[in-house]
């Protein structure tokens, strides 16, 4: 058996970006990644939420790969023969990499409803083999987790009714992530301020406006509404408050703690929203976003501004 380094992410509203931070909280230099990333959120233009997106921004393997932080390699399957594939992947995590399949076929894969029911394509990601079968990460009934799944299931589900291509993924070497205060502090701004890092592309939107797009797509919610959205807000959240819990405890003060005070409100709010059970999903929902958008909006203008002229 050869697995490599992995740890279960605290997030898993995307299986990606949820199994590459799996894969760097694994390796000590760079466990310090959870504070400095995983900050602010973008998502599409749009009005329906089923076509949000909602995501944490630079989190994706590119990001990584042009941070200098990984490496990357692409692989086309129509030029790998199909007899020697699994020999290829087990050769590729022998020297540490990891394997991300963009694109297969669910219909080949006994862990998912569609085996053997209906070609559907999806994404899955090898960290470990033993000697029938590959470690994986996956959803199974609708929750991520490990598992392990038959080589030829996974031969299969690439070279099924399409070219195919997947990658592999290894955490560079002599590299070393410290907690960057300053950092952070700076991106936890373009968050309130609604900003992006890089430029802000076309058609998406960041930081607190998203907020805004969520409560756009609620109304058009005819039957049932699309969580993941909400999923990852409050997977943010969560993050949020160890982030800022962490930076407290370790760097000494005042305007860190009055940040940490001030967080508290919308993540109680949250949390006293997600506990009442007589209000259906989609009010449920929407009251959360509302009273999350007005908290922090409130933090912004007055607290969190006095804060950030404070340390710049």
């Amino acid at each position: 058996m050869s697995d490599l380094p992995f740890i279960f992410p605290p997030i898993e509203t995307y299986q990606g970006i949820s199994f590459i931070l799996g894969v760097m909280l694994a390796y000590p230099e760079y466990a310090d990644i959870r504070y400095n990333n995983y900050i602010n959120l973008e998502c599409a233009e749009t009005d329906q939420l089923y076509d949000m997106k909602l995501m944490f921004s630079d989190s994706m393997w590119e990001y990584y790969r042009a941070s200098g932080l990984a490496e990357m390699n692409l692989y086309d399957v129509s030029n790998l023969n199909k007899n020697t594939l699994c020999q290829f992947i087990c050769e590729r995590i022998d020297q540490g990499c990891y394997l991300l399949l963009y694109d297969v076929d669910e219909y080949y894969l006994s862990y998912t409803d569609n085996f053997y029911k209906q070609h559907y394509d999806h994404d899955t990601y090898i960290y470990g083999y033993s000697d029938e079968y590959f470690h994986i990460l996956a959803y199974m009934n609708k929750h991520l987790t490990t598992l392990c799944v038959e080589k030829q299931e996974i031969v299969n589900a690439l070279y099924s009714d399409k070219q195919r291509s997947f990658c592999t993924f290894r955490p560079s070497v002599n590299r070393n992530v410290k907690v960057d205060k300053n950092a952070i502090l700076y991106k936890i701004g373009l968050f309130y301020e609604a900003g992006s890092i890089a430029d802000c592309k076309k058609g998406r939107v960041y930081g607190m406006d998203v907020y805004d797009v969520l409560l756009t797509g609620m109304k058009t919610i005819v039957k049932e509404a699309d969580l993941r959205p909400f999923r990852c807000l409050w997977e943010q959240k969560m993050m949020m408050r160890d982030r800022l819990l962490f930076l407290k405890d370790n760097f000494n003060s005042d305007c860190l703690k009055q940040l940490v005070q001030h967080f508290l409100i919308p993540h109680t709010l949250s949390t006293r929203y997600l506990r009442h059970r007589r209000v259906v999903v989609s009010q449920q929902c929407h009251r959360i976003a509302s009273f999350l958008r007005l908290a922090l909006t409130k933090i912004s203008s007055t607290k969190y501004m006095g804060i950030k002229k404070t340390l710049y």
